[in-house]
């Protein structure tokens, strides 16, 4: 089983409010390549694995049976369903996402993605 390995990584935990109650319904990771893996994923390429199934401290294992070992214990990101949306449809990567929603200037932001 190939290990891919990470850096710059980051814990994703898609929130939705159930009944008045944050509930993580997802967790993925997110980092830079920095080896192993598959011909797939370049070194330097920043990547979100699939859905996690099991994680320790800084191993985790995808749905997909592939596994991926961070450099440092990531921290968590808490993104609602539609951020986790707009990341995937977009490619749009979690840095980004985190400046999207600072940005004050609406009208400025539409006018990125026309």
């Amino acid at each position: 089983m190939n290990c891919t390995y990470l850096n710059e990584s980051e814990l994703i935990c898609v929130i939705e409010y159930i009944g008045g109650k944050k509930k993580c319904i997802g967790k993925f990771l997110s980092g830079v390549v920095t080896g192993g893996g598959t011909d797939k994923l370049q070194i330097g390429s920043n990547i979100m694995t699939p859905e996690l199934v099991w994680y320790s401290t800084n191993v985790f294992l995808t749905d997909e049976v592939a596994v991926y070992e961070t450099s440092s214990v990531p921290e968590v990101t808490e993104i609602s369903c539609i951020e986790f949306l707009l990341m995937r449809m977009n490619d749009i990567g979690l840095k980004q996402l985190l400046a999207i929603r600072q940005c004050s200037d609406k009208a400025m932001l539409i006018s990125e993605f026309l």
